[in-house]
């Protein structure tokens, strides 16, 4: 007579491996992580990873996915606004607080998705943000000629200036006081424009 028993997972197990491949992907980027490197890094077995999570992929969503949701979604009723006069310096403002607030809330997990998702289903995230705010910046100058190609150039600047702010202050007070200045910058260059 044979005796199956099934192993029981173990949440602290799972959180760690969360933590420690988070720690990962922010270092080395999704195509750099491997899961022999996450197993090594929780000292448990590939195997035994394995049967936390199906595969890098599944690791990565569980890692950043509700944030990359939430996010986005903040930036869609951000940036959502018609009136193009009243989305001066004070909105900015106000969205750099909120940005600053939700880099703060998991600035790995923003940065892994802004540089570090090169080969995964969030390869194109960036892109997508960088869209909604080049759209946003289109908006804003309604009526200057030949302005798309010059507001992608600048969305994907200010992306990678939030990305650049985030690897380095994220989690600090000092993430709101530089992306203000950052956002002060941009409505400035902006206001040459008009």
């Amino acid at each position: 007579m044979y005796v199956l028993y099934m192993q029981t997972l173990k949440p602290e197990l799972k959180q760690e491996i969360l933590r420690t491949a988070k720690e990962l992907f922010f270092l080395r980027g999704f195509s750099g992580t491997t899961m022999r490197l996450v197993a090594d890094g929780v000292q448990v077995s590939v195997s035994n990873l394995y049967k936390y999570f199906n595969d890098k992929d599944d690791l990565l969503e569980a890692v950043v996915g509700e944030y990359a949701r939430r996010f986005k979604g903040s930036m869609l009723m951000e940036l959502d606004h018609d009136d193009a006069e009243e989305f001066r310096q004070e909105r900015w403002e106000n969205m750099a607080r909120g940005l600053a607030k939700a880099i703060n809330a998991d600035h790995k997990s923003f940065f892994i998705l802004m540089n570090q998702a090169r080969g995964c289903a969030y390869e194109g995230y960036k892109q997508e943000v960088s869209d909604m705010v080049r759209a946003r910046i289109i908006a804003s100058a309604r009526g200057i000629d030949g302005y798309g190609f010059l507001a992608e150039v600048l969305a994907l600047n200010l992306i990678d200036a939030i990305a650049s702010i985030a690897r380095r202050y994220g989690g600090t007070d000092e993430v709101s006081v530089v992306l203000l200045e950052l956002f002060r910058y941009h409505m400035a260059g902006l206001g040459a424009l008009d």
